[in-house]
């Protein structure tokens, strides 16, 4: 594995689960470029120090915590830290997270590797940062309805699936959702000449590597959607189980 940035990255961890925080701690320690100035326990004690503090370069976050949410906590804060990195066991918090611009979303438990991957894509590497080799054919570009029709850049692996919205469809990914001016049919075009992606349900599209599991007709998706495999695509979707399900006595 190429080295991490050799710039230094002031970090600080904010989870009420101690167990959590020296998980975290001992990742960073792990990690060239990175130093912990503070962790808490108290996101209420975090939302204090923060403000008052000199900025953060990177903070981790977990979410679901007493007395106040991490979202609610990133609202307060967000001005005060360049990145931030959302610790959570949870799936269901991807458009709160989209809403306070977190720049990544790592999901309890995550290994070192996992951990050395989120920081060097939030910090690339100088010489990458300095002669970039850009494979086009790993994302794309997207015009949001929402956001002044500015053009967003997308990562065909980090979509998880695509939903149709009359006129519109809304892509989502862990950390965003965006709105653009397009039909399902259209995208499907697109993403179809794609490993990965498939149809179930007249209103979906999703990516098979984002499934998090199958109940009955049921699909669920790392973002929290769930949706029921539509009558017309059953037979698509046998064949892709039958492809993938282990069975017993298999060789």
């Amino acid at each position: 594995m190429a080295p991490m940035p050799t710039n230094i990255y002031k970090c600080a961890i904010v989870d009420d689960e101690h167990s959590a925080i020296e998980i975290v701690e001992a990742y960073i320690k792990k990690s060239p470029g990175l130093v912990l100035i503070r962790s808490y326990t108290d996101p209420e004690k975090a939302l204090i120090e923060l403000l008052s503090s000199d900025e953060i370069d990177v903070l981790f976050c977990d979410i679901d915590m007493p007395a106040l949410s991490g979202i609610d906590l990133a609202l307060h804060v967000r001005h005060k830290i360049n990145k931030l990195v959302f610790i959570t066991a949870h799936t269901k918090y991807g458009y709160e997270a989209f809403g306070v611009k977190a720049d990544a979303y790592l999901l309890k438990p995550f290994d070192f590797i996992k951990f050395t991957l989120t920081i060097r894509d939030i910090f690339p590497p100088l010489d990458k940062q300095r002669n970039p080799a850009v494979d086009t054919s790993m994302f794309f570009f997207i015009k949001s309805k929402e956001d002044n029709h500015r053009m967003i850049k997308i990562k065909y692996e980090d979509v998880v699936l695509v939903e149709s919205k009359q006129n519109y469809v809304l892509i989502c990914t862990m950390t965003q959702n965006i709105l653009t001016y397009m039909s399902l049919s259209e995208i499907y075009k697109i993403l179809c000449d794609r490993q990965g992606f498939a149809r179930f349900h007249r209103s979906f599209i999703i990516s098979l590597n984002h499934i998090v599991f199958i109940e009955g007709p049921v699909i669920k998706m790392a973002n929290g959607t769930s949706f029921t495999i539509g009558d017309h695509f059953r037979k698509e979707f046998n064949e892709f189980l039958s492809g993938k399900l282990l069975r017993p006595g298999q060789q």
